[in-house]
């Protein structure tokens, strides 16, 4: 016959039952799982551009693409949009509006 001293299931938080390890490995889970989810939504990148944009919400001037544009540039878009489609046609070998 045999004899138990201390009779504890196989759930139990003590040493013969298993109820610690599954605890934890729930846990371990979750917690994988959270950190994957928080990666794969980007959720930290936008709290970052959130921040940096929040920095440059006052400048216009740095988000202005003509302000970032040379003079010689300003001045070639300003021909190409005035002139005529025909005569740009005769004038430029390459012609995209």
């Amino acid at each position: 016959m045999i004899h138990v001293l201390d009779p504890v299931g196989y759930l139990s938080w003590k040493a013969p039952g298993i109820g610690r390890n599954l605890f934890f490995c729930f846990l371990v889970g979750v917690l994988c799982f959270a950190i994957l989810f928080i990666i794969e939504s980007k959720l930290i990148e936008s709290i970052l551009y959130r921040n940096e944009a929040k920095k440059y919400k006052g400048g216009n001037e740095e988000r202005d693409p003509m302000a970032l544009e040379d003079s010689d540039v300003v001045a070639e878009t300003s021909r190409i949009r005035k002139t005529n489609l025909t005569q740009l046609y005769k004038t430029d070998n390459m012609v995209l509006r």
